[in-house]
């Protein structure tokens, strides 16, 4: 097996344990499959110095397309997986489906929420899970 080939399956695994830890930290979290809004996303895990979140998108191709400008902001990666259920809020507070913003984890998704609400002065409603 390449290197490659273990880093990856040592970032899917570390994804997987995220994700099942925090399902166990919330008992109020829906089993996987059983996304509340149907539909599976995608998500990927960005490290830097200071912290690392899942982000989740809709489809391979956003998740793909996110994951690149994070790996092009100097951020480390992990592969796009396919993850159900996932933690959304809406970005600024804007109901429109386009700001909708996903992680794999609740923990994940309210430290977006704070990043957001520092950058924008007002955030949506506490992360809940979808999809």
């Amino acid at each position: 097996m390449s290197r490659s080939t273990i880093a990856t399956l040592a970032m899917l695994i570390g994804l997987a344990v995220i994700a099942c830890a925090s399902a166990a930290r919330d008992p109020a979290a829906p089993g996987p499959g059983q996304g509340l809004l149907g539909g599976a996303y995608f998500c990927h895990t960005e490290r830097s110095a200071a912290s690392a979140a899942s982000m989740c998108r809709p489809s391979r191709e956003h998740c793909e397309a996110e994951r690149a400008a994070a790996g092009g902001q100097g951020l480390d990666t992990s592969a796009c997986v396919q993850v159900t259920p996932v933690s959304c809020f809406q970005l600024g507070n804007d109901p429109a489906p386009a700001a909708e913003w996903c992680a794999a984890t609740q923990d994940d998704c309210e430290l977006w929420r704070r990043i957001d609400l520092g950058k924008n002065g007002v955030t949506g409603a506490s992360c809940a899970w979808r999809h």
